[in-house]
Formats: C-alpha cells, sequence, structure tokens
C-alpha cells in the first residue's frame, strides 16, 4: 500500500499562518496601503485604506483611489506636490499586491459568501482619470489669454497720485491718466539732474520719475 501525500500541503500551511486580506479573508495577501486625496483650492481630504490584500482587492482599490485622486486632487492649490505623491505611494502598494497568487479563501476565516473584489477597468481607462487633468491644464493655459496682459503705470504715459494728505510725494501711487492723479510722468532716468525743465520728480524703486503737474478737473466750488 502506498501513502499518497500532497505536496502543496506545507505550502498551503504556511500561507494559513501569513497575513488574510481584511476584505474578503482571502490568501495570499501582502501588507499595503492604497492613499487617496481629494482637494479643491484650500480644502483637502486625505483617506487611506491599510491592508493587507489579496491581489484582487489591491488592485481594486489602487485603480479606485488613483482614478478618484487625479479627478478629484487635481483641483487643490498643492496638487502639483500631492497627486504625483499619491501616485507613488500607490504605484508601490500595487506592485507589492499584484506580485502575489491568485486568491483562495482561508479555510477558517473566510465565509462561503466572501469573494475578493472584482477589479474595474484599469485607472487610463476610465474618462475621469485624465479628463479633469487635462480640462486644468487647458484652463491654465488659457488665463494669460483670458486676463490679458497686465497693465504698468510706472512708465511714460502713467500717472502718479499723491498718497498723503499733506500732498507730499513720500507716499505715491502709479495710477492711470484716466483715473484721479496729480501728475503725469514724462521720463523715467536714473538721476534726478535729468529731470531739470520738468516741473518735479520723484524717485522710487531705483529710478526717477520726472512728472508734469496738471490742473485738478474737479471746478471749483463757488464761495
Amino acid at each position: 500500500m502506498t501513502d499518497v501525500t500532497s505536496t502543496s500541503a506545507p505550502a498551503d500551511r504556511a500561507d494559513e499562518a501569513g497575513p488574510v486580506c481584511v476584505l474578503c479573508h482571502h490568501l495570499p495577501a501582502a501588507p499595503a496601503t492604497l492613499h487617496q486625496v481629494n482637494g479643491v483650492l484650500v480644502y483637502l481630504r486625505w483617506n487611506r485604506e491599510q491592508g493587507p490584500f489579496c491581489r484582487d482587492c489591491g488592485t481594486t482599490l489602487f485603480r479606485d483611489a488613483t482614478a478618484r485622486s487625479l479627478s478629484r486632487g487635481s483641483w487643490h492649490l498643492l496638487s502639483p506636490v500631492l497627486v504625483p505623491l499619491v501616485l507613488a505611494r500607490n504605484l508601490a502598494a500595487r506592485r507589492a499586491v499584484t506580485a502575489l497568487a491568485d486568491p483562495r479563501p482561508h479555510p477558517v476565516l473566510a465565509a462561503p459568501n466572501h469573494r475578493p473584489l472584482v477589479p474595474g477597468r484599469p485607472v487610463m481607462r476610465r474618462p475621469t482619470s485624465w479628463l479633469a487633468p487635462l480640462l486644468l491644464a487647458v484652463l491654465v493655459s488659457l488665463a494669460p489669454l483670458v486676463a490679458g496682459p497686465g497693465v504698468r503705470y510706472d512708465r511714460v504715459g502713467g500717472c502718479v497720485r499723491k498718497s498723503t494728505p499733506l500732498g507730499m510725494y513720500d507716499a505715491i501711487r502709479f495710477v492711470s491718466c484716466a483715473d484721479v492723479h496729480d501728475a503725469r510722468i514724462a521720463a523715467v532716468v536714473t538721476s534726478w539732474t535729468e529731470c531739470r525743465g520738468f516741473d518735479e520728480y520723484v524717485a522710487e524703486g531705483g529710478h526717477f520719475y520726472c512728472l508734469t503737474t496738471e490742473p485738478d478737473p474737479t471746478p471749483a466750488q463757488p464761495d
């Protein structure tokens, strides 16, 4: 009579002594943590799912968390830093779970109705994964065109407004000549001596602004 022994029994017992998937109680499982970031402007919410996970549950969580981070986390002000950080951590967790064998139920812990999660579509086959970053990139690229070039008034053609009640130029503002102003900039030079022949000058930011005063357009009130 020949005894028949299973060569897979020691391996099975070794797996049973190892970690078990926290979601479906299947074997084998590997320690892993999946991260997800959601944010809009300054609002931020960071979620994480801690394992161990079997191959199917880990893959499912990786795809869901990564896709949501791309679609919901790209709108935060710190998204250029946060989203790549989430992707790097999730990819590391993905490598750990995809190296596992096919999941099988634990003989003691797994109930008959426990099943591993079914992985959905890969991350980049989900439209929300790339539509949100693409839309954000388009908006950022169009922002300068919509806003138009910045208008500066600290140059010839701009005007100066005295910012103190005493009418001194110790505190000035460069304004549009269409607004209330006290003088018009006639020249911008590097030395005050070059402003001879103009009504007055003011120094600001290492430059000298030669000014021509203009009468107050406000009509005088009768006595």
